[in-house]
Order: C-alpha cells, then structure tokens, then sequence
C-alpha cells in the first residue's frame, strides 16, 4: 500500500518521476505495445480518488501527522545535496591526484572506484 501511494503518487507529485514511463518504454522496445498505447496509459490516473483519498489518510494516521502537514511537506521547495555539508569537493580533488598519480606511473589505480 505505501509503496503504491510512494510510486503512483508521491513520486511524481513531489519530484515529477513517473516510474511507469521507464516499464512503457521497455514494452515499447521489446514491441508487447505501441507508442501511442503507452502514451495513452500515461494519460490515465495512476491512482482513483477515492482509492487515493484512503491511502493518504492511512498513510497520515501511521505517520501520526494531519492531512495538512502532508500537503504542507509536499510543498517544501526541493533542495540539492551540494546545500548540505559534504565531501564532493575531497572527492572530486582526489579523483584529479589519482589521475595525475596514474599518469605519473603509467598505471591505473582503481583502489576506491
């Protein structure tokens, strides 16, 4: 059930990832359906309303919160990960030593990636 209302509801409302796009496709490619066939299933709700309506409210009633928070926390703008401390600059600078160290020794170096 969590899954489904994460899937089908969360997913795309909150970061607009539709993860039936990528299974569509797949079908397309492998020729079970035609474009136009997926492009009309995307069309379509994922969730029924009133179906929808159940699972939020059991989903807030498990995570001991109102429907208004849960409204409230979809709407919080998204933020990067680069906002936050974190070692991508460390990496990224020991990414080039690696390199210059490979190149130096004429030798690949893939201790850590």
């Amino acid at each position: 059930m969590f899954t489904k209302l994460f899937q089908n509801y969360f997913l795309p409302k909150r970061f607009g990832y539709d993860k039936r796009k990528p299974h569509l496709s797949s079908l397309i490619v492998s020729g079970q359906i035609s474009r136009d066939e997926a492009l009309q299933l995307l069309l379509e709700s994922p969730y029924e309303p009133d179906e929808l309506e159940i699972d939020i409210g059991y989903f807030c009633k498990k995570m001991r919160i109102i429907r208004h928070q849960f409204e409230e926390f979809l709407q919080i703008p998204l933020r990067e990960y680069s906002e936050f401390p974190n070692w991508g600059s460390r990496y990224y600078l020991l990414k080039k030593l690696q390199r210059v160290v490979e190149k130096f020794f004429n030798k690949q170096l893939r201790i850590y990636s």
